[in-house]
């Protein structure tokens, strides 16, 4: 006894108590340490017998082992298609955070348009709101859309993003003209078009006139 004490690191008393029925339920881990010392399992030692799994059981068993590596080895191949589409985006981000144009001073209801011929003022960084291919940025003259944009405003455009009504817009017309205002109307014969300053009248223009709207996606203060 002296030595299964020793081992389950437990006193004699104790195991006395145990097996004199004074000490009832003793602690699995206890049970554990004395199989262990007596080199037998733990079923053996509370009941007497050894529990041999049924082959359906060990059937079940080997199903349940096939199952789980299967879906191991389906979580690693999805893993790596994940990683594989994470790496290819990583490659082509730096096309979507190339800088974007700043054209020259405008009013807030016309400008000129970019081009080869009309360089930007300057390049500025890409803001986390572009997220379409095509941009632009402004800067804000006059005031015909004061308060809302002030005179040194930058305005950014995303070209792949279409207003609703109430947003700010800008909008080129079939004309030549580019026109930034908010949208207050849209049916198929009229968009009316207000200025935040009221000042100035409301536009009222077909939608035949219209060449493109974007949304303005980015005010930012001087």
């Amino acid at each position: 006894m002296g030595e299964l004490a020793k081992a389950a690191n437990c006193s004699q008393a104790h195991i006395s108590k145990i097996e004199g029925g004074i000490t009832l339920n003793p602690k699995a881990t206890l049970i554990a340490k004395f199989a262990k010392a007596l080199g037998v399992t733990t079923d053996w030692l509370l009941t007497g017998e050894e529990r041999v799994p049924t082959l359906d059981q060990l059937e079940e068993a080997l199903k349940i082992a096939i199952v789980t590596v299967m879906e191991s080895k389906k979580l690693k191949e999805k893993t790596k298609l994940i990683a594989e589409k994470v790496e290819g985006y990583a490659v082509r981000a730096p096309a979507r955070l190339d800088p974007v144009p700043l054209i020259s001073l405008i009013h807030a209801g016309e400008w000129v348009e970019y081009s080869e011929d009309n360089p930007p003022e300057e390049w500025l960084s890409r803001p986390p709101q572009l997220v379409g291919k095509r941009g632009l940025a402004f800067k804000v003259e006059g005031d015909s859309m004061y308060p809302t944009l002030e005179p040194g405003y930058l305005i950014y455009v995303d070209f792949d993003k279409e207003p609703y009504l109430g947003d700010i817009a800008v909008i080129w017309l079939h004309s030549g003209e580019s026109i930034i205002r908010r949208i207050r109307k849209k049916t198929g014969k009229e968009w009316i078009l207000q200025a935040c300053n009221l000042v100035y009248e409301p536009l009222s223009i077909r939608p035949d006139d219209i060449k493109h709207v974007c949304r303005i996606i980015l005010i930012e203060p001087k």
